[in-house]
């Protein structure tokens, strides 16, 4: 809705003898909406008893600033840093195409949402060493994924691969199917040798590109060392099943942490075991995954 004046002047003036008519027109278009406005947000220097209305007041927590978003066209604008905040909802958050409600980082900065605890030994404890050079220690909160100086651990697998040289990524490192595999039991075909690397896999979870392009999950069922095959449950419905061309790999159990950059977590004694990459002790420097989502609107979360 807009409110219009329109005023035409028409002044006559004489010049020299001459005359000239000016005319003046004049439109005035006063829009009827609300201002945005603009929260900030910096970890380091903020303060949730702050405005949050500029760069020199901000709030400290990311929440505080999304519940100060009043009205369709606010802005959240977050300064770069981590933040470990608690999981939680928005609600009676609706704005417009034209002017949704928005959460962004501020300017070029690099804010990271941190799901992750520092992970410290239970009581008195320490990181102990043991004598191929596995670090361990028992924690108090379950964890899933694990970070040292900020590089992410590999879940201890086999056969190898890393997260930190990126050769997680590369298909030489998967097990490959023997065309003698059939839906539920998995035939090594001895590339990698199964057989050979007296392991037992019962227990392990097996990472099963069985389907095409599709790969699923499952609980080995039965495998013992020596041999070139193990059992899984076969609950993944039609799938595009092409035995010669399938392939795998086994993670999830102590006996494949055999090197640096890998690590295991034994959730019934609640003890934390990892190889880091520069062989020194983790103290201080670790970090665990304990939060899949911070924050939720409706059925649409923001995973991190």
């Amino acid at each position: 809705m807009f409110l219009t004046l329109q005023t035409f002047l028409s002044l006559r003036v004489s010049m020299n003898m001459r005359k000239v008519t000016i005319l003046i027109a004049v439109l005035i278009v006063l829009p009827l909406y609300v201002r945005c406005t603009i929260h900030y947000v910096d970890g380091e220097k903020g303060d949730d008893s702050n405005n949050g209305k500029s760069v020199t007041s901000p709030f400290a927590s990311i929440k505080t600033c999304i519940d100060a978003l009043a009205n369709p066209g606010d802005e959240c604008h977050i300064r770069g840093g981590r933040y470990h905040q608690s999981e939680f909802k928005i609600s009676s958050k609706l704005g417009s195409p034209s002017q949704p409600f928005i959460i962004r980082a501020y300017e070029e900065e690099i804010p990271i949402i941190d799901g992750t605890i520092p992970l410290k030994p239970t009581g008195n404890s320490a990181w102990k060493r043991t004598e191929d050079g596995m670090y361990k220690a028992k924690i108090e909160q379950d964890i899933w994924q694990l970070f040292v100086d900020g590089e992410m651990m590999t879940n201890a697998r086999w056969p190898n691969a890393l997260w930190s040289d990126r050769t997680v990524f590369l298909n030489k490192h998967w097990a490959k199917s023997d065309k003698s595999s059939t839906r539920g039991t998995m035939v090594d075909s001895g590339e990698k040798n199964l057989a050979g690397s007296g392991l037992n896999g019962t227990g392990a979870m097996a990472i099963l590109n069985i389907g095409s392009f599709n790969t699923f999950t499952a609980i080995v069922k039965h495998h013992a060392p020596g041999q070139n095959f193990f059992t899984y449950p076969d609950t993944f419905g039609e799938i595009k099943f092409k035995a010669s061309q399938n392939q795998y790999f086994l993670e999830d159990k102590l006996e494949f942490l055999d090197q640096v950059g890998e690590w295991f977590y034994n959730k019934n004694s609640k003890t934390v075991y990892v190889k880091t990459l520069d062989g020194k002790s983790p103290e201080g420097r670790i970090r665990g995954k304990v939060k899949e989502w911070i924050l939720w609107h409706c059925l649409n979360l923001l995973p991190f």
